[in-house]
């Protein structure tokens, strides 16, 4: 046959005992897979740029039982995460530059590029060191100095280093080495980004201005950028989000080439794409469908046959599957009674048997055949009853019974298959199909779930996608309709919709500088300086600037001769203390008290001065934004616009309405209360008085706090920026009476969170150090659970093990504080075996680099620990459990928040200093007298030496001293390894 691949027959004939039983269909109902719901999403892989995340589900809501269908789709979800930009990430360090010079003391550079921000981070270092001509030979200009002091080129004036008595080549005073010969300090040159500037030049840096001077760059102006956001490269496309089959990659880019700066634009576009990716196809075993209806049984007595099918399509295999297992069709025996027998003399060719012959015994079992005792009458010589039962004939004769529609199909006719698009042909009784492949049209399978939305703000779409995949066309099938993309030959179409998030990200306040002081008022005894919430200003919903736009101190000039205190002033001797005047209570102003004992004037205790009189505080008017009242209820309203501003003045008394807000004027102060339903924003009250101070002598501190109910957040509003209490130190007078080394404990500060676990602190002083013990001590408080938000990100809710306390943070764990416990209870607490650091919980404690650590380390070395800078290392910084710092012959590593040093003094070979004269002769004359000179180990020492001289003349040398090695210093750089 023309385009024939093969051939089959289509019949299950089979040869079963009689004693075999009929299959009876299970009682039982499938239960076809169910999913679990989905698990939370994993910590992220990656804390900054693009890593990945994922979650689980289970097959188990049900589970598939008796013969159920295995669920379909992904066990495992695959999603980006923490895609903001790595500020500050380096690569490595590139390799180090050509020494500067070849002997006498060089510097050396290496510079590693940080990820997608401007700029180069740069490395110094001393090399070849040794002197030239292995010898105290200089290079010309310089002179060979046992101890070297001081910067010794311009590079170390630029980096404000400078040796600690090193020895080496140095040039003469107030001039260093610059491309190897010696120049003034004043004519080093400044190099900045590649470039070189002369002493004078004008040096960009970003948008502001600087001067070269010696090497250094001062003179900087303090403007802030005003840089407009540009978008990254793209990043790599990253993992599918499934593990086989079709599914979705991501690429991103940054706002942050440069970023965004100052009053700068926003990025425009889309942070993120997705594309289709399709892995190795998933592999799935197939499992078989419903069975069929049975057939009408073909005889009516006698023994017929029914048979049923069903497909291999719950699943269909996938991949490297398998079919399933058994046959597609089944077939079972029907209707058995005996048929009436007539005479075998009606049908000719037969003969009577009382069981009859083996199969076959007519047309019907050639297609399927169960022999069982029937009497009956029977053909001879090979032939078989015809499909009616009343004439024999020939296999080639017979006709063939369709076992899928159980129709009879006559000889030499063809029928179509169950299939579809094969073709049966009846010969010998039996049905021979051809095994074409079947053209099979490609139909959608559902939908992904749409990706998750990455970011709260900003211009951001996600996708979910589908696949030609449920089947595929197969066989020259039709493609599935509608608009598509093709992958590896499979069709997919994408689906993009934005998120439900606001268009621009929440730009938050900051403050340009501060003015300067203005001139002081010495007769009101007060100066001023002020800055604007401009650098950027708070946009699309961003916080407003954090503290105070106004700043006032007392000042006194110390020339200016106040002869009048005017409107109802008078003179204090060390100037007014806080508030002077009724601006002084205004909300965007604080008023700072004089830190020195100076005269001026000012209004008495219980009054302020207001437009230049005295009046009791009651008085004073009250200022805010003009743009937050829609109106205002006074009988008698001034207005004052001072400068054209926004700010607007009420008078005591006066109600100032807005849509969300009542507020009233009292004594300078608004007082304001939300009304129900509206969403509004927190705001602070005044501060409240001073405490009295910890302590009456050697240092206490003295708290005041606020509270954020005026008005108190509402209805998804948000809270009061800034801290609810501050402190001042107080009585810093030194003790004369006090009894033992250690003051006595401070009260506990206030709790640093009001829900959901923080912290109180208290401390002492020693009087009379060294006092052995911990100055500072800390415990838990307000564990109970935030309401509506449950406990803070990382920490659990949960009850307390036992002896469980002390200690709970990284500063108890360092021995920095001590740990006071009074027990723990239920609550917010930190997962067991982790610690509270600046409001996180970790399993291990970083390192501090504190003075006492440096000091420790300087006590050893040679190099000063300030070169450390050259590393990004300084006091205050913390580094993570693992890091070691190498510095001269000192190693420590930080070991979950303390140091393991092994702290060396680096090895120095000795040095001589010159010889003494020579002593007088032991003997005037009359024979052979001695005299002696001596020199000293002392740079440094080691062990002292003498050499004798005999003779009665000077100068007869018999013991010359020890040739001096020329390798007799060296100098370690400092390192810092990770």
């Amino acid at each position: 046959m023309k385009d024939m691949r093969s051939s089959s027959v289509l019949s299950a004939v089979s040869f079963r005992p009689r004693y075999q039983l009929e299959e009876k269909p299970h009682p039982t109902v499938r239960v076809d897979c169910g999913w679990s719901i989905w698990t939370q999403w994993s910590t992220c892989s990656r804390t900054c740029d693009v890593g990945v995340r994922r979650r689980y589900r289970s097959g188990t809501n049900p589970p598939p039982a008796f013969g159920g269908r295995p669920c379909e789709g992904q066990r495992v979800g695959i999603d980006s995460c923490s895609i903001e930009p790595c500020f500050g990430m380096k690569g490595p360090w590139n390799a180090w530059s050509k020494c500067s010079v070849s002997c006498g003391g060089g510097y050396r550079t290496r510079t590693r590029g940080p990820i997608r921000i401007h700029g180069t981070a740069q490395q110094f270092s001393a090399c070849n060191l040794q002197p030239c001509d292995e010898g105290r030979v200089c290079p010309p200009g310089q002179a060979w100095k046992q101890c070297v002091r001081g910067a010794v080129s311009c590079t170390d004036l630029a980096m404000d280093l400078s040796r600690n008595c090193t020895p080496g080549c140095q040039c003469p005073p107030a001039t260093v080495q610059q491309d190897g010969v010696c120049v003034r300090e004043s004519d080093c040159r400044c190099d900045m980004d590649g470039r070189q500037y002369k002493p004078g030049d004008i040096v960009p840096t970003d948008c502001n201005n600087c001067t070269c001077e010696a090497g250094r760059l001062v003179n900087c102006s303090q403007d802030r950028c005003n840089v407009d956001g540009q978008w990254s490269m793209w990043t790599p496309w990253g993992q599918c989000s499934v593990s086989c089959g079709a599914g979705l990659q991501s690429r991103y880019r940054f706002c942050s080439s440069p970023q965004l700066s100052g009053s700068g634009l926003p990025c425009l576009g889309p942070h993120r794409e997705d594309q289709f990716c399709i892995n190795s196809p998933c592999d799935r075993d197939g499992g078989w469908g419903h069975w069929s209806n049975w057939m009408d049984c073909t005889k009516s007595c006698g023994g017929g046959i029914q048979s049923r099918r069903r497909e291999c399509d719950s699943p269909s295999p996938e991949g490297e599957g398998n079919y399933c297992e058994g046959l597609g069709t089944d077939v079972r025996a029907c209707n058995t009674d005996h048929c009436p027998v007539a005479p075998c003399s009606q049908v000719p060719g037969t003969v009577f048997s009382s069981c009859g012959p083996s199969c076959p015994r007519s047309c019907e079992d050639l297609a399927h055949c169960e022999w069982r005792c029937e009497p009956g009458c029977y053909c001879t010589e090979g032939k078989v009853l015809s499909a009616n039962g009343t004439v024999c004939e020939d296999r080639e004769d017979c006709p063939c019974l369709d076992l899928g529609t159980g129709q009879w199909v006559e000889p030499g006719e063809t029928t179509t298959a169950h299939d579809g698009c094969n073709n049966c042909t009846c010969e010998g009784g039996r049905l021979n199909c051809t095994s074409y492949t079947c053209p099979v049209p490609g139909e959608w399978c559902e939908w992904s779930e749409w990706t998750p939305c990455s970011r709260t703000c900003g211009a951001e779409s996600v996708s979910r996608y589908r696949s030609c995949g449920c089947p595929e066309p197969k066989g020259g099938g039709a493609a599935c309709t509608g608009e598509q993309e093709t992958h590896n030959r499979v069709g997919v179409q994408i689906q993009r919709q934005p998120c439900p998030v606001i268009t621009f990200c929440p730009v938050h306040g900051s403050w340009s500088p501060w003015s300067d002081w203005s001139d002081c008022d010495a007769c009101a005894g007060s100066s001023a300086r002020t800055r604007d919430c401009n650098s950027p200003p708070a946009r699309f919903g961003g916080l407003p600037c954090l503290g105070e736009s106004r700043q006032k101190r007392g000042c006194h000039d110390n020339i200016t001769i106040c002869s009048d205190c005017g409107g109802g002033q008078k003179e204090w001797p060390c100037g007014k203390p806080c508030p002077r005047s009724c601006s002084d209570l205004h909300g965007d102003t604080v008023c700072l008290d004089s830190p020195e004992c100076s005269r001026t004037c000012g209004c008495p205790v219980d009054m302020v001065l207001q437009d230049g009189v005295c009046v009791a505080r009651d008085e004073c008017r009250c200022k805010y934004h003009n743009s937050s009242a829609t109106g205002l209820d006074s009988s008698n309203a001034s207005w004052v616009w001072p400068g054209g501003s926004d700010w607007q003045f009420a008078n005591p008394g006066d109600s100032i309405i807005t849509d969300c807000k009542n507020c009233s004027c009292e004594a300078g102060v608004l007082r304001c209360q939300s009304l129900p339903g509206c969403n509004v924003d927190g705001g602070w009250s005044q501060w409240g008085a001073w405490t009295e101070c910890s302590l009456p002598c050697g240092g206490g501190v003295k708290f005041r706090g606020r509270q954020c109910d005026n008005p108190s957040p509402q209805s998804g509003g948000r809270g009061c920026p800034g801290a609810a209490e501050q402190q001042k130190d107080c009585n810093i007078h030194l003790c004369t009476d006090s009894v033992g080394p250690w003051l006595p404990w401070s009260d506990w500060s206030a709790c640093s969170v009001s829900c959901g676990g923080g912290q109180q602190t208290r401390s002492r002083l020693c009087s009379s150090p060294p006092c052995s013990g911990l100055r500072r001590q800390s415990k838990t408080c307000n564990t109970q659970v935030c309401l509506e938000v449950g406990c803070p990100p990382g920490r659990l809710y949960r009850e307390c093990e036992r002896g469980e306390g002390c200690p709970f943070s990284c500063a108890q764990i360092s021995g920095r504080e001590g740990c006071y416990s009074d027990g723990c209870e239920e609550g917010c607490h930190c997962p067991l075996l982790t610690y509270q650091h600046h409001g996180v919980c970790l399993q291990e404690c970083p390192c501090l680099v504190d003075r006492e650590f440096l000091a420790s380390l300087q006590s050893v070395s040679i190099t000063p620990v300030s070169s450390l800078l050259l590393y990004n290392i300084s006091e205050g910084m913390e580094l993570q459990p693992g890091d070691r710092l190498d510095h001269d012959c000192s190693t420590c590593g930080c070991e979950h928040g303390r140091w393991n040093c092994s702290l060396e003094h680096c090895p120095v070979d000795g040095g001589l200093s010159p010889w003494g004269p020579w002593s007088p002769c032991s003997l005037s004359c009359g024979g052979l007298g001695l005299k002696t000179r001596s020199r000293g180990c002392t740079q440094p020492c080691t062990s002292p030496r003498r050499e004798s001289v005999s003779g009665s003349t000077p100068g007869n040398h018999l013991l010359p001293g020890p040739r001096l090695p020329s390798n007799y210093w060296s100098y370690r750089r400092t390192s810092f390894t990770r």
